[in-house]
C-alpha cells in the first residue's frame, strides 16, 4: 500500500508540476509592468510687487534746502555710497518701472526733480511743472530680487516756507 502511495503523490506531483510549468508559470513570467510619465503642471500668477528703502532714519526722499532758492539740491542724506531711494523687485517675475507725481505735481515753485542711477547725474530722469504727472521709465527689466538705487535732487525758485509732501507715484508692470 505504501508503494501505491508513494506513486499516486509521485503522480500528482508530476500533474502538479506540468500544469504549473504549461500554464500558471509562463503566464506570471510573461507579465509585464506597465509605466507612465505623468505631466505635473502649476499655473501661478505674476507678482509685480516691489520693496522701497530709503537712508536710514528716513521713509521718503526729503530736501531740506537752506533757503527759498535751491539748485540741484541733493536729498537729504544721500551720498556718493548712499541712495536717495532703492526700490526692490519682492515679486516673482522681471518688472519695468514707471514714475511720475500724481495729480498737483510738484510743491509750488520747484522747478526741477531729477532721479539718477548714477551719482553723476547720467541715467537721468527728470521732471518739470510742465511733465510732472507724465509717467517715465525709469527702469526695465528689474529682475526677480534684484534692486536698483537712484540719487534725487531738485532745483526751486522762490518756494514758499513750510513742509509740503507731494507723492511720486511709482508703478510696476510685466517686463
Amino acid at each position: 500500500m505504501m508503494k501505491n502511495t508513494i506513486k499516486t503523490i509521485g503522480l500528482v506531483f508530476c500533474v502538479m508540476m506540468f500544469v504549473c510549468t504549461n500554464s500558471i508559470i509562463p503566464f506570471i513570467e510573461t507579465a509585464e509592468a506597465t509605466s507612465y510619465t505623468v505631466t505635473v503642471k502649476w499655473v501661478v500668477p505674476a507678482d509685480y510687487s516691489l520693496s522701497f528703502s530709503y537712508p536710514t532714519g528716513l521713509g521718503e526722499i526729503d530736501f531740506s534746502p537752506t533757503g527759498k532758492n535751491f539748485t540741484g539740491r541733493d536729498a537729504d542724506l544721500q551720498s556718493i555710497t548712499v541712495w536717495a531711494m532703492n526700490i526692490t523687485n519682492t515679486g516673482n517675475a522681471a518688472v519695468d518701472i514707471d514714475a511720475n507725481f500724481t495729480a498737483g505735481g510738484m510743491a509750488t515753485n520747484v522747478t526741477f526733480f531729477n532721479l539718477s542711477t548714477t551719482f553723476a547725474d547720467e541715467n537721468m530722469w527728470f521732471w518739470v511743472p510742465a511733465n510732472a504727472t507724465t509717467a517715465q521709465e525709469i527702469q526695465a527689466d528689474l529682475g526677480v530680487y534684484a534692486h536698483q538705487g537712484w540719487w534725487a535732487w531738485s532745483s526751486g525758485v522762490n518756494v514758499p516756507a513750510g513742509t509740503v509732501s507731494k507723492t511720486l507715484y511709482v508703478a510696476s508692470s510685466a517686463a
